[in-house]
C-alpha cells in the first residue's frame, strides 16, 4: 500500500515518538512533596496519564474534543478532518493543517469509527452508528466547511450494525 500523504509519515512518526517519550514518573521530580498531582496536560506540557506515567508529545498539539477516534486527511492536504465519538457531543472538526487551527465543528448525533473524503474532495463521509446510516457532508474545500448533510441508509437500525471504518473505492462509486 503507498501512501503519498506527508501527514501520513509525520502523523506515524509523532504515534512513534509518543510511545518512546512514555515513561513513568520519577518519585524524586520537581514536585512540591506531597502536592495531589491529578492526571492531564501538566504545566511542563506533559501529560500524565492515570497509570502516572508521562507522555512528552512531540510537535504542536491542537486541543480538540474529548474523544478523537479517526483523522481524515483531505485529497489537496489543505484539510484534516476529525471525528470524535466520547462522553461529550459527537462531532467533526475540520482542521486547517497549515495554520494548525480549527476552521469548522459539526456536531452529529452519533457517529463511531468510519470517516472518509471523496477522492474529488467534495464530500465527506461518516459513520451514524447505530442509526444503520453513514452521514455525507457536502465539502466546501475553500474554507474547510461542511454543508448539507445526507444519511444514507444500510439496512433496518433494528438489525444492530454499527458502520464503522469506512473506505471509498478510487473512482469514488461504491463505499465500503
Amino acid at each position: 500500500m503507498k501512501f503519498t500523504t506527508p501527514i501520513f509519515s509525520i502523523t506515524l512518526t509523532l504515534i512513534g515518538t509518543m510511545i518512546v517519550a512514555a515513561q513513568p514518573e520519577s518519585p524524586k521530580a520537581n514536585h512540591r512533596e506531597g502536592a495531589v498531582r491529578w492526571p492531564g496536560k501538566q504545566p511542563d506540557g506533559s501529560v500524565l496519564l492515570p497509570n502516572m506515567w508521562s507522555l512528552q508529545p512531540a510537535g504542536v498539539q491542537i486541543p480538540v474534543a474529548d474523544f478523537p477516534v479517526n483523522i481524515a486527511i483531505h485529497p489537496d492536504g489543505k484539510f484534516a478532518a476529525i471525528l470524535h465519538a466520547g462522553h461529550s457531543a459527537h462531532e467533526i472538526h475540520i482542521l486547517d493543517i497549515a495554520t494548525a487551527r480549527v476552521v469548522h465543528e459539526q456536531k452529529i448525533d452519533e457517529t463511531f469509527y468510519g470517516l472518509e473524503f471523496s477522492t474529488n474532495g467534495r464530500r465527506l463521509y461518516a459513520s451514524g452508528s447505530s442509526t444503520e446510516t453513514v452521514r455525507c457532508f457536502h465539502f466546501d474545500k475553500a474554507n474547510g466547511s461542511l454543508g448539507t448533510q445526507e444519511l444514507i441508509p444500510l439496512q433496518d437500525p433494528k438489525e444492530r450494525g454499527i458502520p464503522a471504518g469506512l473506505a471509498l473505492s478510487s473512482d469514488s462509486t461504491s463505499l465500503y
